[in-house]
Formats: C-alpha cells, sequence, structure tokens
C-alpha cells in the first residue's frame, strides 16, 4: 500500500491531476506489484515552495511511503526514472528541480482497511524495472 504525496508550486488543473494520478497508480501497481486500489496518490498543487529560495521556477518534492519490501533499492531507481518524466511533462519542471523521499515502513505499521499488511517475500522485477536499470549502465 504505497502513498506518494507531490508538492509543487505549480497550479495543476484537474484534468492533469487526473491523468499523473492514474499514471503513476499503473507504474506502482505495476513496479512493486500490487493491486492499482491499493496505490494512494495525494497531490498538492499551488504550495508556497521553493527551491533554494525560487518560489517561480516549478520545483516537486515527492514523498513515497511503503513497505521496505515493496520500495527496495533497484525499484527505487526505477520508480524514479518512471515518475520524473510524467511530472516534468505534468507541470513543467526540470528534474534538478524533483526531489524524491522514500520512506519505508515496517509492515506492522501498514493497515488496509481492519487488516494488517503482510508480505511474504519481494516480487520479482518487471521487463520495464530492467530497461530503467540498464539505460543507465
Amino acid at each position: 500500500m504505497p502513498v506518494i504525496t507531490i508538492v509543487t508550486n505549480v497550479v495543476v488543473p484537474l484534468d492533469v491531476k487526473k491523468a499523473v494520478v492514474q499514471q503513476l497508480t499503473a507504474i506502482f501497481a505495476e513496479e512493486i506489484k500490487t493491486p492499482p486500489g491499493h496505490v494512494h496518490v495525494h497531490i498538492s498543487d499551488g504550495q508556497s515552495f521553493a527551491f533554494g529560495g525560487d518560489m517561480d521556477t516549478p520545483a516537486v518534492f515527492i514523498t513515497v511511503k511503503a513497505s521496505a519490501l515493496q520500495i527496495w533499492p533497484d525499484v527505487r531507481k526505477v520508480l524514479i526514472g518512471r515518475m520524473v518524466p510524467v511530472l516534468q511533462t505534468a507541470v513543467n519542471v526540470v528534474p534538478e528541480r524533483t526531489t524524491t523521499m522514500f520512506e519505508e515502513l515496517p509492515v506492522e505499521n501498514i493497515a488496509v482497511g481492519t487488516n494488517i499488511a503482510v508480505f511474504t517475500k519481494t516480487p520479482p522485477i518487471s521487463p520495464n524495472s530492467l530497461a530503467v536499470l540498464t539505460q543507465n549502465l
């Protein structure tokens, strides 16, 4: 059950937000092998947010909270490689003004409804993951 929070200083039209939510949901569902209904995306746009004191140039801060078993290091690289281009298009932000923070949650701290989540093993890497990982080699 990943929770993806996007904070930006750009005001994003509703139709663009909906498109970003759909794209990020699909990316996370594929990469961490979770049902799309378990992916949560929150977009907080039009915020007083700055990089280096500059509030006028588009900037994005992404927080991804999930089980450590879902966001291990190789998957983090893939997620960044797939998320940043989506946000570049949506809010016209350059990669250098995008920061991503991954927060690992112990599975005993994750509940869906009244059920505590239990993960038994790390899922296999997807073909898209391999493509993103190997493009930088």
